[in-house]
């Protein structure tokens, strides 16, 4: 979800479908991974590969009628063949529901990479 900080303004709308039973509506564009690294205290974390395939990634949200993203997807291997590529998926839902969350203070915000260092795991791959 990180990877949107660096959506520009290029997003093509695919059409209308259903995310859930929620009517949505699916676009399609690339973000900037410079661009989400620098909206990020803690940066972004990205697969390994040539930085000119990585620079860029596609991806595709799906929004409902109020703006909310409903299912949001980002290819982690553009650079691989179209049968290859690896898609990450998340979809969101129960907007509205009350929480009580606690955010954590900014010396509490590790990087992805810094977090799995020190649970002593690598990165998940």
């Amino acid at each position: 979800m990180d990877a949107l900080f660096g959506a520009g303004d290029d997003a093509v709308e695919i059409g209308p479908e259903a995310v859930r039973g929620v009517p949505v509506t699916r676009y399609r564009l690339a973000v900037d991974l410079a661009r989400a690294d620098a909206a990020l205290s803690a940066g972004v974390s990205v697969p390994s590969g040539p930085y000119r395939s990585l620079s860029r990634l596609p991806a595709q949200v799906w929004l409902d009628a109020a703006g909310l993203a409903r299912r949001i997807s980002v290819c982690s291997e553009p650079a691989a063949a179209a049968d290859a590529q690896v898609w990450s998926i998340v979809e969101l839902w129960d907007f509205g529901v009350a929480v009580d969350i606690t955010p954590p203070g900014p010396d509490e915000v590790l990087a992805p990479s810094e977090a799995y260092r020190l649970a002593g795991e690598g990165p998940p791959g």
